[in-house]
């Protein structure tokens, strides 16, 4: 059964075990539960599972924390926003894991890096950081 995680007494130790449990290395902030939130209000249809959650925030796992379960004071479920990448990765979106639109991790976040000036040495660099040991080469194949 799915439920939501109460936002009472939720914070950055919280925050940082639930990324790790969700694969990611890091964690960006804890959403704090507040009446502005802009994080899940809770409806009378979601239930709670787990409540009053206090990591010490080495545990790989939420259950592994002291909790209680199912009852919330707060109005609000627990955010997290977890880091999706590292600061220089890159990657490539398209139809092969070999070739793609090339993204760049900056401040946690992917984004585009612009055509302009890009060639084949530039290619041979990204394809080189992806683990691969051929020459690249620009495509424009409007990806």
């Amino acid at each position: 059964m799915w439920g939501s995680v109460c936002g009472e007494r939720w914070d950055q130790k919280d925050a940082a075990v639930a990324c790790r449990q969700l694969g990611y290395l890091q964690y960006i902030t804890t959403t704090p539960p507040t009446a502005s939130s802009t994080y899940y209000k809770r409806t009378n249809t979601r239930t709670v599972l787990l409540s009053e959650i206090q990591c010490l925030g080495n545990e790989t796992t939420l259950l592994e924390c002291s909790h209680g379960l199912g009852i919330c004071n707060s109005t609000t479920d627990a955010g997290i926003d977890c880091q999706q990448c590292n600061d220089g990765e890159v990657r490539l979106i398209g139809p092969h894991t070999y070739e793609g639109r090339v993204e760049m991790c900056t401040s946690g976040q992917w984004g585009r890096i612009c055509s302009d000036g890009w060639d084949d040495t530039d290619a041979t660099v990204v394809c080189r950081q992806l683990g691969y040991f051929t020459q690249g080469s620009v495509t424009t194949n409007g990806l």
